[in-house]
């Protein structure tokens, strides 16, 4: 069929309206799948089997190596000049603990062919072997700048993975995996741990490219509405057929299975406003056969929502009724060759270690004998295939979505690759089954009979992180101390080489290499805005008329001004609260069971939206999906919710709440950039103070204060939650929002009236909140290995408009100066700038070493944009870049949202042409006007800072200094 390939197997895999070919190419031994469909978003990836075999994150380093220049493509960072020219959908590379792919997406053809070309150059011929700068940026180098300087180690990849790990809870998964596969690929941290990343040796890295980066290695997928026999023609001619199939050793091997649960114990560091005490994790593990049906592993991931995710999960409960800890957590992974199960829990006491391994033996036998609820089953079951179904990833790229999922058998031989992309069998199965024991049957057999079992315990230390300071300290002056003069005058030289190779500019013959769309390429056409509005009952109601397959996406908001503005710091934890607790008619297990059998799921969010005067509006959106014959009990539901929860249960509301610390405590070290991005805008914006009452650290600091005095102050708080129900929940005071066709919303309507009837009477409310801007400039300080650093402001206050051509300039100065200063040069894993409608221009980075250089650095954009003189082309670059962020595909869902969000924005269809227009006609005299705007930030200087422990906070840069993570203290200094 397809010239110099092999067709393995076909097949038309209805439930995701594909037709899939499996193929091998002959001369090299390539894999290919072929996904066949009408999205316009279509996707490349190349995979290959990388099992690391150490702890130096060699995969890891090789990932982001090999795209810094081919030979075909011998820039610096053709990466980036791709981020900054293309109109992709999806650019990245990813590493897994066994796997590293390349994928990328776009719903340009030509824009795919030009990242197809990149990428597959950039696997198969890079500049890693001629160019060891590439090996020391990305993964480690000694850095040393004067004689008398202290030496450090520096590296993309090595600050990446000392932020991973200032995670407990990504300490916990990380050794769970490595506990149950001592002796495999998985026994290793791929991702490479900060205490042996520099041990990796130039050679071993070159040695590791040249044994897996070989086609017969390789797992390639093309998705979408494509040219596929032009597309594999390209793939042969270009690549494939310059290599001869080749005998590669990368099988993932299977561990043997233990007769005994293993235990292992490690420490995360903590700061001394935490302590140690409750503050323990735990995970209890379980490793599967390597080969299941997958029927079998679709009902784990059944079985892991009803026994430990659900709202009446009775492992959970058990466990928390036992006062194990006070946040338990559920996981399946089949996306690793054995699946993995895994219960964990988190605040708790190691001495407590016995009881949660007999708690859970116990639970577990006690739902072999008497069966799980059904009603439960039925509800996992149906939500999970609506999800499916539904197919929205929420904006991903399908293919690549599909990809990851077909890898997860592919990658281990099993040529049956399309099971994993088909369900309805499955799932008829899986709803057949559950008033059988078969859902006994599997617990039996895969946990109860089944010793390979790993107990970690990840346990609070005080000082861990000052003795590895320390450790770390003394060895690199012991191994200072050891060089000679000449060494070390050749150490400076080697880091200037360094810096000087990596602040070279590229040639202008080798830019030219990397291939670009034109400017006829482009098209001023805009996403309509569909917002036909009605008014029924004195309500707004908003129909987005588009096409969404007979799914219902409702929407309902409550303007939250009609809330007391002493009431504003509890809003978020309302919001967590409402629709997870007991209401008239249903105990909050059965509100789950009931809502996720009839619907999509219920979801609630507080979202501020600013118009073009400047007036900001929040609202509490709830946000619900369904099939258009449940139109009617999803608007039910909704009402059930908003007019009875029954906020007066104590051991309840500990649970959600100590479950919302969890999570923002997570969020702090894993996205301490939004964070911090988010705190500095609250100090002038009222759209992002309210998110940060709501989401980010004003949340956890309300959140700590509540549980601090939970007892005694319950009563009182639980009276806080209701006035707010009684204050929001008001008739006129709500706006209705469905996408979906005609036929779907002569449903929806009929359901307002008695909606609207069952709200409350209007209060008279006499504190109405009135935002007044306090910049604080604050740096938290917390038990993490690098910082967050953010700099903020609003150039609309200084009189400047929002044009098109200011995204041009965000495109160049995110990929070219921040990318080289703080990314390439400062060592940053992320550096990122953004201008929005609304007026705010920021700037933040992410897992970085520094923290005043990189203000400084911010600071010094204004000399950027004096120098910035690109030429036509390069101009025409970031342009493309542009548009390719501005127009992002978009699922009917998200279009939904988006037409209300620009409905409550007073943005017209106009507006965002115009925006379009501007940016695709940008000239240089345009976008250098930023100047004045990046000086009205930095003279407004809103600075947060989230810094490592180790890190002496610069008391000249900031008001006050904070301890975050449980207990916010405020230190005047």
């Amino acid at each position: 069929m397809y010239k110099n390939y092999n067709l393995i197997k076909e097949k038309e895999l209805k439930d995701i309206n594909t037709y899939g070919k499996l193929l091998t190419h002959e001369k090299s031994g390539a894999r290919v799948l072929l996904l066949e469909n009408d999205d316009e978003n279509k996707s490349f990836c190349i995979g290959f089997r990388t099992p690391p075999y150490d702890d130096t994150g060699l995969p890891h380093i090789l990932e982001h190596s090999v795209l810094c220049g081919s030979k075909k493509f011998p820039v610096k960072e053709p990466f980036v000049e791709l981020m900054k020219s293309s109109l992709n959908t999806f650019l990245n590379a990813m590493t897994f603990p066994d796997k590293t792919i390349y994928p990328v997406a776009s719903c340009n053809d030509k824009d795919l062919n030009n990242l197809m070309d990149v990428y597959m150059d950039a696997v198969l011929y890079p500049n890693i072997h001629t160019k060891e700068e590439i090996f020391k940026q990305e993964g480690w180098h000694y850095e040393l700048d004067s004689v008398d300087g202290e030496i450090t180690y520096n590296g993309v990849v090595y600050n990446e993975m000392k932020g991973a790990f200032s995670s407990p809870d990504g300490i916990l998964g990380r050794e769970s995996l490595n506990a149950l596969f001592p002796d495999t690929t998985y026994g290793v941290e791929s991702g490479g741990n900060p205490d042996f990343i520099p041990t990796l040796t130039y050679e071993k890295f070159k040695e590791f490219h040249k044994k897996y980066y070989h086609p017969s290695n390789s797992y390639i997928v093309l998705y979408g509405n494509c040219n596929m026999e032009e597309k594999l023609k390209w793939l042969d001619e270009e690549y494939l057929s310059k290599f001869d199939k080749i005998s590669i050793d990368s099988e993932i091997a299977s561990q043997k299975p233990f007769d005994k649960i293993a235990e292992k114990t490690v420490l995360y560091p903590v700061s001394k406003e935490q302590g140690i005490e409750n503050k323990t994790l735990m995970a209890y593990n379980v490793a599967f056969p390597e080969k299941m049906p997958l029927t079998d592993i679709t009902a784990f991931d059944i079985i892991v929502q009803v026994l430990l995710k659900s709202a009446g999960a009775p492992l959970k409960k058990a466990l928390l009724e036992n006062k194990i800890g006070d946040v338990i957590e559920g996981d399946f992974d089949s996306g690793v060759k054995q699946p993995v199960f895994s219960i964990s829990t988190k605040n708790a006491n190691e001495s407590d270690k016995d009881k949660f391994i007999e708690i859970i033996e116990k639970c577990l036998k006690q739902f072999v004998e008497n069966g799980l609820d059904a009603d439960a089953l039925e509800a996992a079951i149906n939500n999970y295939e609506f999800k499916l179904r539904e197919a929205d990833f929420g904006g991903a790229s399908k293919g690549i979505i599909y990809t990851i999922n077909a890898l997860n058998t592919w990658l281990y031989d099993d040529e049956d690759v399309f099971s994993v992309l088909e369900f309805t069998e499955v799932f008829k199965y899986l709803k057949d089954n559950i008033k059988t024991n078969y859902f006994q049957e599997v617990i039996n057999k895969y946990l109860i009979n089944n010793n390979h079992k790993a107990l970690v315990i990840c346990k609070p230390s005080l000082d861990v992180q000052e003795i590895k300071d320390k450790e770390l300290k003394e060895k690199l002056n012991n191994y200072k101390n050891s060089l000679t003069e000449e060494e070390i005058i050749q150490l400076i030289n080697d880091t200037k080489l360094l810096k000087e190779y990596q602040a070279k500019p590229d040639t202008k013959e080798d830019l030219d290499t990397i291939p670009l769309l034109k400017k006829e390429d482009l098209t001023y056409d805009v996403l309509s805005i569909v917002n036909n509005k009605e008014i029924i009952d004195e309500s707004v109601v908003l129909h987005h008329d588009l096409p969404t397959n007979k799914i219902a996406y409702i929407r309902v908001l409550f303007n939250i001004n009609t809330v007391p503005s002493s009431l504003y710091p509890y809003l978020g934890v309302f919001n967590a609260l409402l629709g997870s607790l007991n209401t008239k008619n249903y105990s909050y297990e059965k509100l789950e069971q009931v809502i996720l059998t009839n619907t999509g799921g219920i979801a609630k969010y507080i979202n501020a939206y600013v118009n073009k005067n400047d007036e900001c509006n929040s609202y509490l959106v709830i946000d619900a999906s369904s099939l258009y014959d449940k139109i009617d009990f999803t608007i039910e539901m909704i009402r059930e919710i908003i007019s009875s929860t029954d906020f007066n249960n104590k051991d309840r509301v500990r649970e959600c709440l100590a479950r919302q610390i969890n999570i923002m405590q997570q969020s702090l070290i894993g996205r301490g950039h939004v964070k911090a991005l988010n705190r500095a805008l609250s100090y002038t914006e009222e759209s992002y103070y309210i998110s940060d009452i709501v989401e980010g650290i004003a949340y956890l600091d309300i959140l700590s204060e509540i549980m601090k005095d939970y007892d005694e102050k319950y009563d009182e708080f639980v009276d806080k939650m209701n006035q707010i129900s009684k204050y929001l929940f008001t008739e006129g005071n709500v706006l209705f929002s469905f996408t979906g066709d005609s036929e779907g919303y002569e449903i929806f309507k009929k359901n307002i009236t008695k909606f609207s009837d069952s709200l409350n009477k209007s209060e008279i409310n006499n504190d109405i909140f009135k935002f007044v801007p306090n910049q604080r400039n604050e740096g938290f300080k917390a038990p993490i290995d690098v910082n967050y650093v953010a700099l903020t402001g609003n150039f609309k206050k200084e009189g400047l408009p929002y044009t098109g051509s200011l995204l041009v300039f965000e495109n160049a100065v995110k990929t070219d100066y921040l990318w080289k200063n703080v990314r390439v040069l400062g060592g940053a894993y992320g550096c990122m700038c953004g201008f929005s409608r609304t007026g705010t221009l920021y700037f933040t980075s992410y897992r970085d070493p520094n923290l005043s250089k990189t203000l400084d650095t911010y600071k010094e954009v204004l000399d950027y944009i004096n120098d910035f003189n690109p030429s036509e082309e390069d101009l025409l670059k970031n342009i493309i870049g542009a548009v390719g962020a501005f127009d992002f595909p978009k699922s009917p869902s998200i279009k939904g949202r988006y037409c209300l969000s620009c409905y409550l924005q007073d943005i017209t269809q106009d507006d965002v042409a115009l925006t379009k227009k501007q940016i695709i006609d940008s000239s240089l005299e345009e976008v250098k006007k930023v100047y004045d705007y990046v000086k009205a930030i930095i003279d407004q200087n809103n600075i947060t800072v989230g810094s490592s422990t180790n890190l002496p906070i610069n008391s000249k840069l900031f008001n006050i200094f904070l301890s975050f993570l449980f207990t916010l203290k405020l230190y005047k200094i």
